[in-house]
């Protein structure tokens, strides 16, 4: 009884700081669209809700125009929920491709360390998605400037 309790406090502590979040304007999303105007947001919103999956796009080249990344909580094989990141491409045309993939977040974060944030390349950047296996035969997406 005592860890069905526990798991009921540790839930509503979580929702509280969901909740608490929201009413801060903290919803854990990172974007590079730059504006704060409506239009701006609804294209944030639209990444969001409106990608398809990066899988689909293994080998293709994409013209990155922009990227959010949203923290998100999945449940392991066990059950045990961890927060990762879901990374969105979006491409010169609005259109967005999304995976849960360490390694592509990994592959942004070296974008954006080396070359700066969108606004700052003066055009979309082409880059090819890759898929690779990792020694434990995980599968991961990366990023290739094509």
């Amino acid at each position: 009884m005592a860890s069905e309790n526990q798991e009921l406090e540790t839930t509503t502590t979580s929702v509280r700081s969901q909740l608490a979040g929201m009413n801060a304007g903290d919803v854990g999303v990172f974007s590079t669209f730059k504006g704060e105007d409506f239009k701006t947001r609804v294209a944030v919103y639209q990444a969001l809700t409106d990608a398809e999956p990066v899988a689909d796009h293994v080998g293709e080249t994409i013209q990155l125009a922009n990227v959010v990344a949203q923290a998100v909580e999945v449940a392991d094989e066990t059950g045990a929920v961890n927060e990762t990141v879901r990374v969105i491409l979006v491409d010169d045309k609005g259109k967005s491709y999304a995976a849960l993939s360490d390694g592509l977040f990994r592959s942004i974060r070296n974008i954006f360390g080396i070359l700066g944030e969108p606004q700052q390349w003066g055009q979309p950047l082409p880059v090819k998605v890759l898929e690779e296996k990792s020694r434990k035969g995980f599968r991961f997406f990366t990023l290739k400037i094509a």
